[in-house]
């Protein structure tokens, strides 16, 4: 009985004998590449024959090969599979004892790994560790790279010709609030707030814009933008908020936690908002607008009301008042 029985899987060949260098043959990506993580390999000059069959080497008939498992020097015969070896992010050559102990290894933790998925338990552990590493990872917060709106570019360009004027006649460094500002982009600090009911986006450098909130139910999808950004997306494909991060990876971590917490918030009531208070001209504008029409509602339905009792006088009020049962009239 083989390896492969046990473990219900078939074995998987290399179609190509090609060097070392020749390794990408469009397999799916998975893992990471990581050089730490790799075995050392032995050097090709001190082996003389393949360490699994014994063949001497040669430049034509029977070249050098490294098996990413073991790093063993072995001739193609003898390294024919691919399998996903620690510190590399696609599948990499390995050589026949190699591949039986990944394929046993791998196959066990399948096994293992379908058997718990199949408890409730299990799932139920798995999404709240889940959803405690989305909601860690948004609360420790990133530094973003936006671009700027209008009026912060005309801001941002005061300033600096303010600066440049200063530094021109002595009067001060000439060093701009912040590093190295640019007039098209703006740096921001995006965190989930304490009550993990929205984002705070706050600016890095004083005076380069407003504070934000952008609140989590609003957020409809988050889509990737290019290699390292990212955006928010609400009614309409509104863009909520987009930017920019350090790298791939970050971004990644990023979309997944706030495709989590944003599908939370968006099965939850929405939170009331009463206490925000505007942070544009228009929007102010429309809550006066908004108010003004509530308060003319509540005139037009109290007119109302005293033209339908004020007909018989304040006479039927105080009749009705010395009427009550608790100051002792008679109902």
């Amino acid at each position: 009985m083989s390896v492969y029985s046990l473990v219900n899987l078939e074995p998987t060949m290399m179609d190509d004998e090609g060097d070392d260098s020749e390794d990408d043959f469009g397999l799916e990506e998975e893992g990471e590449d990581d050089f730490r993580e790799r075995t050392a390999w032995q050097s090709k000059h001190d082996a003389k024959m393949c360490f699994g069959c014994g063949k001497a080497f040669s430049l034509v008939s029977n070249r050098h090969h490294h098996c990413r498992q073991c790093g063993r020097v072995v001739c193609g015969d003898c390294s024919p599979w691919k399998d996903r070896v620690k510190g590399y992010r696609k599948p990499q050559r390995t050589c026949h004892g190699c591949h039986e102990d990944l394929v046993a290894s791998q196959g066990f933790k399948k096994v293992g790994l379908g058997l718990l998925r199949a408890c409730p338990c299990f799932r139920w552990c798995r999404r709240e560790v889940l959803r405690t590493q989305h909601r860690a990872l948004l609360s420790e917060g990133a530094v973003f790279v936006r671009r700027r709106q209008a009026a912060d570019a005309v801001r941002a360009a005061g300033r600096l010709a303010g600066s440049f004027a200063k530094s021109l006649f002595g009067s001060g460094s000439g060093e701009a609030n912040g590093d190295d500002e640019s007039l098209a982009t703006s740096r921001c600090r995006v965190a989930l707030n304490p009550g993990g009911t929205g984002l705070e986006i706050k600016p890095v450098n004083e005076g380069c814009g407003d504070d934000e909130d952008v609140a989590l139910h609003d957020v409809a999808k988050v889509a990737p933008r290019g290699d390292t950004g990212l955006a928010l997306l609400g009614a309409n494909d509104a863009v909520l908020f987009e930017g920019q991060l350090v790298e791939r990876r970050t971004r990644d971590a990023w979309v997944k936690a706030l495709t989590d917490v944003c599908k939370d918030a968006r099965s939850k009531p929405p939170p009331p908002r009463a206490g925000q208070k505007p942070k544009t001209r228009v929007e102010l504008a429309a809550r006066r607008a908004q108010r003004e029409v509530e308060l003319a509602t509540r005139k037009r339905d109290a007119e109302k009301l005293k033209a339908k009792y004020a007909v018989g006088g304040m006479k039927y009020t105080a009749l009705a008042m010395a009427n009550r049962p608790d100051r002792g009239g008679v109902v």
